[in-house]
């Protein structure tokens, strides 16, 4: 195996830190993959030494891919729908992208760096900067043996601009005006807008293509009925519990997947988890199923190999800035100044790091002159006295997210009390967390964002920030903000956009929009014997179908 296509990076310096500092060292590729890893080090002789995690290096395998057997993967919650159209849920993601392809696909090339290739199809011509044109591969069936042709690429992109869709790709393809077929096999996507980001929306995180003829069967119960073009099928389910894949014989690349199938066992609870890799039950889960002290353990034990990389994703909270009480800009900064995001890096075992905001130290967009967010508890008493509420004040907070998010909610408002803010949480599942944002049914909500490549950049800025986002459920509504996404939207010049972005960026902590803790890097335990993960810039294992297809086990 390509060792840089491999899952392991090289084993990385280490100087010796104590618990209340971290490591940052990056590993960015030229196109722009997050590829830092965040290594937790030791202490020195006044401090007790913290076990580490540390990078591995990539295994040598004298053997080649071989078919057949299966892997069973542990999630942290239940998939929220298999429907492309309108799924939000991160778990659902995994599974999604195993069962639907996209346009096109992002690569690792011979450099680490990020490419887009083709996928369903075959080739693409950019004519102008409003027109993409596709040209889909002949003789593909979907899995319920319907053909894939222009016309089922253009009934999804119909159903993502129809309002009465709701999907959750509609912010992501907010420039594309509409689609015209001129053959079977040829689709022009024409923009109503310049849009330097929009074919980086061609993959099979955005344009997952399911079966028209299955939609239609289905109706509004085609969320458990999944048809894509895919390298698995949905075998059976027990929702909740657990969902079962295997490989479609028919598939239209008939070498790959190696896999017969793998399985993906919801366990909410991370000892469980814990124990059922042990137990040789599950061969693969990630930090957000384990507790910091099993992955310590697991990296101890021959029969795992633990991967310590990059930036899984980014706590935050998201405070609604259009009511009461989070209309105030000086409560927002008053909630900011009294976070010791520290301590929360420590409750992590230093496997954390401070975020600056929506673009993190060490990635490729990253601004190395913006500050960390101060603790000041003082400036925080007087941020509340001018907001009007030097008696203190009470907010409600959505907690959405893994079991995990309850500790940590549990130890902001310990820290908002010190200086008079009563947090009154309201603990939620995953599964819930995109129709809270969407919805705007929040005062403020405490959660992750998962992070990806920067291909996925602009969408994630148009999400959150823009006042049309999806996920922004009509919390900021700032027109120079507005101006300034845009602006990146239609600009090619990747320097140019990254300055448009750190602009954003500024406002948004300025103002207190929303609020950035940690970072948390991505740790992922795997049973030996396990080999063809590639996550160097992507945090699902099975984030996409390619990724499905190459897994392969001795």
């Amino acid at each position: 195996m390509n060792k840089q296509r491999g899952l392991y990076l090289p084993q990385l310096s280490a100087k010796r830190l104590t618990r209340r500092r971290l490591m940052q060292v990056a590993g960015i590729g030229a196109a722009g993959a997050i590829g830092a890893a965040y290594l937790g080090c030791g202490g020195d002789n006044k401090e007790e030494a913290l076990p580490t995690l540390s990078a591995g290096t990539t295994p040598e395998t004298t053997t080649k891919p071989v078919r057949g057997g299966s892997i069973t993967i542990a999630i942290g919650s239940a998939f929220d729908s298999f429907d492309p159209h309108v799924s939000g849920g991160i778990y659902a993601k995994w599974a999604m992208m195993a069962l639907y392809d996209g346009p096109l696909a992002d690569e690792l090339d011979e450099n680490n760096n990020l490419v887009l290739v083709p996928h369903l199809a075959k080739s693409w011509e950019l004519p102008d900067q409003l027109s993409l044109i596709m040209n889909w591969r002949e003789a593909v069936r979907f899995q319920d043996g319907t053909d894939f042709n222009a016309a089922a690429a253009k009934a999804y992109f119909d159903n993502v601009l129809n309002p009465e869709t709701k999907s959750i790709h509609a912010a992501e393809l907010k420039a594309l005006d509409r689609v015209e077929n001129s053959n079977d096999l040829t689709s022009t996507l024409f923009l109503k807008e310049a849009d330097a980001q929009f074919i980086y929306y061609m993959n099979d995180a955005t344009a997952a293509m399911p079966s028209p003829a299955a939609v239609q069967k289905w109706g509004s119960d085609y969320g458990t009925h999944p048809v894509g073009t895919g390298a698995f099928i949905l075998k059976g389910q027990q929702p909740g519990a657990s969902y079962e894949f295997e490989r479609d014989p028919t598939h239209w690349r008939p070498d790959q997947p190696y896999l017969d199938g793998y399985k993906c066992r919801v366990i909410p609870d991370k000892a469980v988890a814990a124990a059922a890799l042990k137990a040789g039950e599950v061969d693969y889960a990630e930090q957000s199923e384990l507790d910091v002290q099993d992955i310590l353990s697991f990296q101890q034990d021959s029969d795992f190999d633990v991967l310590v990389e990059g930036c899984d994703s980014l706590m935050q909270i998201w405070i609604y800035n259009e009511r009461p009480p989070g209309n105030n800009v000086h409560l927002r900064r008053a909630i900011s100044y009294a976070i010791n995001r520290q301590e929360f890096v420590d409750k992590y075992n230093g496997l954390a790091f401070v975020s600056t905001g929506p673009m993190p130290k060490h990635s490729a967009y990253e601004n190395p002159s913006e500050p960390d967010p101060e603790y000041n508890p003082e400036k925080a008493k007087e941020e509340l006295k001018a907001a009007g509420y030097e008696d203190g004040i009470t907010i409600k907070m959505k907690a959405i997210g893994d079991p995990l998010v309850q500790s940590d909610v549990e130890l902001l408002a310990a820290q908002l009390s010190q200086v008079g803010i009563k947090v009154q949480p309201e603990f939620g599942s995953a599964a819930s967390a995109a129709a809270t944002l969407a919805n705007g049914d929040y005062e403020t909500a405490f959660g992750s964002w998962v992070t990806t490549d920067v291909g996925d950049l602009q969408y994630a800025f148009r999400l959150l920030y823009h006042s049309t986002g999806y996920f922004n459920g009509g919390s900021i509504k700032d027109p120079e903000m507005d101006s300034l996404i845009d602006q990146a939207s239609a600009e090619p010049d990747s320097k140019k956009r990254r300055e448009l972005y750190w602009q954003v960026m500024r406002i948004i902590n300025e103002n207190a929009y929303m609020l950035y803790l940690i970072g948390r890097p991505i740790i992922k335990v795997v049973r030996k014997g396990i080999h063809g993960f590639n996550t160097t810039y992507n945090p699902f294992v099975l984030a996409s179908d390619k990724e499905a297809r190459k897994l392969w086990r001795e």
